[in-house]
């Protein structure tokens, strides 16, 4: 019997996005066990984080140079951590990672995927009920996952990430996967910016020509 939830982690130069932390704190919410996953070529460094962040167990799963950034390996990877976790519920992000991720692991699991989900929270009798924008956010929709597992995606910055717990223990789990790269990055260009990064800020002011100066 399927138990517990995965969390698909995402990283970025190596560290673990910010909303791959809002994804465990999400997860820890339906009260059971969170594992989660980190793919890369520097994954196992971020184990003992992800530990203090709320889980208890973390698959780590190297990535040659060839293979880092495709999303091709990251379908493998996390497919082959939920049939090593046999997981209840599949928990990724929104984000452009994610939105490539997700639906493509749902497809291959015979499940579909709850997208750009603002809250989940379990019913009476145990399912899944995600709640989601619609009709362009004019509206909130609350759907129920009848899928096995349940997959969904969050919307990143719709929770809060939980502080860590030096005090936590868990596992680490060596995953040895064989990834199909179909697709390469020929080429990555960094945009120079100065200050906190859009994606990371807590709160976003923006206005039309209307303001003036």
């Amino acid at each position: 019997m399927n138990s517990g939830t995965l969390v698909i982690g995402e990283l970025i130069d190596g560290l673990v996005a910010s909303t791959t932390w809002e994804a465990v704190t999400a997860a820890q919410s339906l009260g059971d066990d969170v594992s989660i996953v980190l793919a890369g070529t520097d994954a196992d460094r971020e184990s003992q984080r992800a530990i203090e962040q709320g889980a208890s167990v973390v698959y780590v799963a190297a990535m040659s140079s060839a293979a880092e950034g495709s999303m091709d390996a990251l379908v493998d990877i996390a497919e082959a951590a939920v049939k090593e976790a046999s997981p209840r519920f599949v928990i990724g992000t929104k984000t452009i990672v994610g939105r490539e991720v997700m639906p493509r692991l749902a497809f291959r699991l015979g499940t579909a995927v709850a997208s750009d989900c603002t809250h989940i929270e379990l019913d009476g009798s145990g399912r899944l009920l995600a709640t989601r924008p619609v009709y362009g956010g004019n509206a909130q929709a609350t759907v129920a996952c009848l899928g096995d597992p349940a997959v969904v995606s969050l919307r990143p910055k719709s929770i809060d990430a939980a502080a860590g717990d030096t005090s936590r223990s868990g596992k680490v789990v060596a995953l040895s996967v064989e990834t199909h790269v179909l697709t390469r990055n020929l080429e990555r260009v960094e945009a120079q910016a100065d200050g906190i990064r859009l994606e990371d800020a807590r709160v976003v002011v923006s206005g039309g020509r209307g303001l003036g100066g």
